[in-house]
């Protein structure tokens, strides 16, 4: 006994790719989790903004809290994407504490990911001769030694043989 909608979509899509079609329903299906998820995600970083402009704004302007909690709304939105408010919060820090070292990590993650290769390295480079840190100083190694592998990888394909 067949159904009409069986070999309605088996007519349609070919009996061979009809019996595999239920992964890309199942595909579907995944997709729409995945979305969900992230809208409980971008739930979390909702919540989680809030309770820090509101750290933010019940802290006193002299406490020392008060950088860890700015970094830390600069972490949200590099989360959202934002990297010019990540960018903002986070270079307002370093003018206040140009030694905090988690400004130059920071800062260098948003270049980093915002696909700015050479103001990454830059501003490990003034994190250095503010802090001598070594943290920061690996950091650079490691950032110089990606963006050289990268540009040996695209050097090589342009190059003629």
């Amino acid at each position: 006994m067949s159904r009409p909608d069986v070999k309605y979509w088996s007519d349609r899509l070919g009996a061979d790719v009809y019996l595999h079609i239920h992964h890309y329903c199942h595909a579907l299906v995944q997709i729409q989790h995945y979305l969900e998820s992230m809208r409980k995600q971008s739930g979390l970083i909702n919540a989680a903004q809030r309770n820090l402009d509101y750290s933010i704004d019940q802290t006193p302007e002299e406490h020392p809290i008060l950088l860890d909690l700015l970094l830390s709304k600069s972490y949200l939105f590099e989360l959202s994407f934002d990297f010019e408010a990540a960018e903002a919060l986070a270079l307002q820090v370093q003018q206040v504490d140009p030694k905090r070292v988690q400004v130059y990590v920071q800062l260098s993650r948003i270049y980093w990911i915002d696909k700015q290769p050479d103001r990454a390295l830059s501003i490990l480079s003034r994190g250095i001769s503010a802090t001598d840190s070594k943290i920061l100083k690996q950091r650079h190694e490691n950032f110089k030694a990606k963006v050289a592998a990268y540009q040996d990888t695209t050097t090589s394909h342009t190059q003629e043989p």
